[in-house]
């Protein structure tokens, strides 16, 4: 028996490409229908508190375009972008996650 990493080596690329490629199609999928859902939770919670999207921009340090991406599901934010969202709601970090489903 062959160590692992030799079996591996040996192993003809084609059964790796398919593999790849249907996992590649299913995390582009789930990120999409993530970063949707995330968008509309903070678009409710942004509404809740009776904040104008504009207002909110001013509060994040953002551009308008840039919330509107956002709440659509355009954009992936990162956790600097989140930490500001946050700050901009008056919420901690926990609180955004704590009621979100994707």
């Amino acid at each position: 028996m062959l160590p692992y990493m030799v079996e591996l080596f040996l192993t003809p690329y084609c059964y790796f490409v398919p593999m790849a490629q249907e996992n590649k199609d299913i995390d582009r999928f789930d990120k999409e229908e993530f970063l949707k859902a995330l968008g509309q939770h903070i678009k409710k919670i942004r509404q809740e508190k009776g904040m104008r999207a504009v207002d909110f921009a001013k509060r994040a340090y953002m551009e308008r375009s840039h919330i509107a991406r956002l709440e659509a599901g355009g954009t992936n934010p990162t956790a600097t972008t989140l930490n500001l969202i946050c700050k901009a709601l008056e919420i901690e970090l926990e609180e955004l996650f704590k009621d979100f489903r994707s």
